[in-house]
């Protein structure tokens, strides 16, 4: 399966399991960007994404940062790469999120001092890098690959509920720290996932501020999410320290276009399709409009709770699209632009009936 296979319903590969066929022949109409199938290697697509995005009022990209235990690396880096040699990339800010998830995406404690470099010296030192009260905003994402050696097997094996090494992550803060400080004289502006029940404590010593309360916002109640009551606690953990929230929000979320491709049985499926099973246009605006109401109700003299981080521009394989597609145009960016009051881009969803809640 894949992207571009479920949208034009390509057969599948003979030894896919029989309910991919079912998966196969749903819905997929929206699963092609309004610019077309593209590379991001090519800048010119991320000129492309820039243009759509600031003409409908978006004001940065968060980019999902890796590093390559066994080639010493950034990995998956082509999206950034060609951002950052855009001819209109200082139009909009950018930050990056450090996912070190496992597999080979992994940190050894010998790799810190290149890890750093990047960071600092790459990303830091852009001059539209996303700051907060002058410091560079860096995202916590996933900490569970820090390692004190790399990996001598089992490469790809996954630590979904792995707890971060506590001193580990120390040590690599640190270094992150002093490299920034030195550079900028500021330390980095932390945000951590509240949703990362096991690694959340090992990261709130460093944590400026908790992202995101994403499925608090997106549902009528935190009870028709299990994983809500755990970030809503999570939350509270960090507001009751003195630090704010810098929300995000979900637009959806189903992984079945990676099937075949990263996991070819229904047993390594690690998130079963429906994961937001009350998800439509109309919640979507919704969500918008709670999260609008909330931000309003904070001190907005505090910048952090004015930054939203939306998932996402382009998960093509899990969902969370906002980029605009074939079939719907920019009817997401247009829902967005309406409630946060945005600039209007050039189809504004107010003429697109895409603003009014759906069945």
């Amino acid at each position: 399966a894949g992207v571009r296979d479920l949208f034009e319903n390509r057969p599948f590969r003979s030894n896919t399991e029989p309910v991919f066929d079912a998966w196969r022949v749903a819905d997929w109409s929206h699963l092609k960007p309004a610019i077309g199938f593209y590379d991001q290697s090519s800048v010119a697509t991320l000129e492309k994404h820039i243009k759509q995005a600031t003409q409908n009022g978006l004001s940065y990209f968060n980019f999902y940062w890796y590093w390559n235990a066994y080639e010493r690396k950034e990995a998956l880096t082509d999206g950034v790469d060609s951002f950052l040699l855009a001819q209109n990339r200082n139009s909009i800010e950018f930050m990056i999120s450090l996912c070190a998830t496992g597999y080979i995406y992994a940190i050894p404690e010998s790799d810190h001092d290149l890890v750093v470099d990047k960071i600092v010296n790459r990303y830091f030192a852009q001059s539209n890098y996303l700051k907060i009260q002058s410091r560079p905003v860096l995202q916590l994402c996933s900490l569970q690959g820090l390692r004190e050696d790399r990996p001598s097997s089992d490469p790809y094996r996954f630590y979904p509920n792995a707890v971060p090494d506590a001193v580990l992550v120390q040590k690599l803060i640190a270094k992150i720290n002093q490299a920034t400080q030195q550079r900028f004289g500021a330390t980095p502006f932390y945000t951590g996932r509240s949703d990362d029940g096991a690694g959340y404590p090992v990261t709130l010593p460093y944590i400026s501020a908790a992202q995101c309360l994403v499925n608090l916002f997106t549902y009528p109640s935190i009870t028709t999410y299990p994983e809500a009551s755990a970030q809503v606690a999570n939350a509270n953990v960090l507001l009751a320290q003195g630090k704010p929230i810098m929300p995000c929000l979900a637009h959806n979320f189903d992984e079945r276009p990676r099937m075949g491709v990263i996991w070819p049985t229904l047993n390594d499926f690690i998130y079963r399709p429906g994961t937001m099973p009350n998800y439509s246009d109309g919640a979507f605006w919704q969500s918008l409009m709670n999260m609008k109401n909330w931000i309003d109700s904070q001190n907005l003299a505090d910048p952090v709770p004015l930054h939203l981080t939306i998932y996402a521009w382009n998960e093509w394989h899990e969902g969370g699209i906002i980029e605009p597609n074939v079939r719907d145009g920019a009817g997401k960016l247009m829902m967005i632009n309406e409630v946060f009051q945005l600039r209007q881009g050039s189809d504004p969803c107010r003429t697109t009936g895409l603003c009014q809640p759906a069945n």
